[in-house]
């Protein structure tokens, strides 16, 4: 089959996925819709917003074409159907790497201001964090925006990832790093520890823990990352080909 991707970072793993499953994949960036749905004439159309009125011609057009379009992480509609998919992790972009000297830390996170993050900021020296993201931090351990290397490199290079959602959660685990979060949420659907949000005592406590037996973070690594083996996006289409597209 033929796959046109319109071009985002949140789908080239799963553009790469269609890949090696062995159909053509075709990334969309600025040429005209009705030009590119012409020369491509793709047998699957993926795309992460709604479709514009140009988009809707061609698709209507095609009838017998596949739409694939993500409304949320693991929410789509495929072919006019709402459907909840299972949680995956893009293990095409995310995964484990050698460790960067320059990027070790006790203790990462990539994501949005979060107060138990920054209660970790202080006293200096005390931990040595590091912190990711799009959102600039008024303290010295904010790093900056992080590019897709660095992202693995941040989470193969730390002793415990502190995540606040599924996704990134995934992320960190097929990079081999070890968890905390203080999301229900997230440590019902990893199986990650907990500690209470707000309880500054608990994190504090529950760092010092895990930078002082490290055996234990390994066992628990060693036990949750082959679980990402079987929630992949090469998984996650194999599916969709099966049970939706077939």
């Amino acid at each position: 089959m033929k796959i046109l991707c319109k071009h985002h970072p949140d789908i080239m793993g799963l553009a790469v996925a269609f890949e090696k499953l062995g159909h053509e994949t075709f990334l969309w960036q600025n040429t005209p819709a009705f030009d590119i749905f012409d020369e491509i004439n793709p047998d699957v159309f993926i795309l992460t917003t709604k479709a514009d009125r140009a988009m809707e011609k061609c698709i209507e057009a095609r009838p017998d074409m596949h739409t694939m379009v993500q409304v949320d992480q693991n929410i789509w509609i495929l072919d006019g159907e709402e459907m909840e998919l299972p949680n995956v992790v893009d293990d095409i972009t995310f995964h484990h790497v050698d460790p960067n000297p320059h990027m070790e830390s006790d203790v990462v996170y990539i994501g949005s201001p979060n107060p138990m993050v920054m209660s970790l900021a202080w006293p200096v020296g005390k931990f040595n964090l590091k912190i990711f993201g799009p959102w600039t931090w008024p303290i010295p351990q904010y790093v900056g925006f992080v590019q897709t290397e660095e992202h693995c490199q941040a989470y193969s290079s730390t002793k415990i990832a502190f995540v606040t959602n599924i996704v990134e959660g995934m992320r960190a685990i097929n990079c081999k790093a070890f968890c905390l979060t203080d999301r229900k949420e997230v440590a019902e659907e990893l199986e990650i520890p907990r500690v209470e949000e707000g309880d500054l005592e608990d994190l504090y406590g529950m760092v010092s823990h895990c930078l002082q037996e490290p055996e234990e973070c390994q066992e628990w690594v060693d036990a949750h990352y082959p679980a990402m083996e079987k929630a992949t996006y090469t998984i996650l289409v194999k599916h969709i080909l099966e049970t939706v597209f077939k």
